[in-house]
């Protein structure tokens, strides 16, 4: 019964009138995670109860989770089911986690698909000698202006290159898609194609993300609209 009124105040608190029945879902999906992570706690017995408690038309991305974050390390080892699973990791004082929850109408299973846009440097990518000097000089701007945090192809191509602050107004790579999918090929920059589900579907995503104090959970992200 607490769980259930906490539920209708967070939710009813934000507009829940605006959304649709997928979203609504992973909002309640989202703030349930939340309530319960606890550190010590094991990651999937927590978030299997996001599982149960889908609405009627949607359910869980069961191959999505959240996950824990490091320091320019948005994947840090961690993953937090929102599935019922046999994973045993639990999760640790001081330890920041992304907890994500994932609607859909469709079959509740995403794969990749269709063109890819956004990139990440491998935050563990191996020492290539590389002989192509345009993908020296993209690793060279991507290592200056993004480090190991996520990117797009659209950033590059502004006359920035993705950060003013970092490069002016010198920044704009050209001619660059071979240079990236080369740094792809050797396995030091990972592609991040999109993720779809079956054709005239919906999906939701809601994240939140907190940090495990010894004596409480702390959300980083909590504003006055989420």
């Amino acid at each position: 019964m607490i769980m259930c009124y906490l539920l209708y105040s967070l939710c009813c608190g934000w507009r829940s009138s605006h959304l649709n029945a997928v979203e609504l879902s992973a909002v309640k999906w989202l703030f349930v995670a939340v309530l319960v992570m606890i550190f010590g706690g094991v990651l999937v017995v927590n978030n299997s109860l996001i599982s149960y408690l889908s609405l009627s038309k949607s359910k869980c991305i069961r191959n999505l989770n959240g996950h824990s974050i490091g320091p320019y390390q948005i994947h840090a080892g961690k993953s937090v089911p929102i599935v019922k699973c046999d994973d045993q990791t639990k999760m640790e004082e001081g330890e920041i986690f992304a907890i994500e929850t994932f609607g859909t109408t469709g079959r509740g299973y995403i794969v990749e698909d269709l063109e890819c846009s956004h990139y990440m440097k491998n935050f563990n990518a191996p020492h290539v000698p590389l002989r192509l000097p345009r993908s020296k000089k993209l690793l060279g701007h991507i290592n200056k202006t993004f480090g190991t945090l996520a990117f797009c192809r659209r950033w590059l191509e502004r006359e920035d290159g993705g950060s003013f602050t970092v490069n002016g107004n010198k920044g704009k790579q050209e001619k660059y898609m071979g240079a990236l999918k080369n740094l792809c090929d050797v396995g030091i920059v990972q592609a991040y194609p999109p993720l779809v589900d079956v054709k005239g579907s919906y999906t939701a995503q809601y994240e939140h993300t907190l940090v495990l104090r010894p004596t409480c959970k702390e959300i980083l992200s909590r504003g006055d609209d989420f």
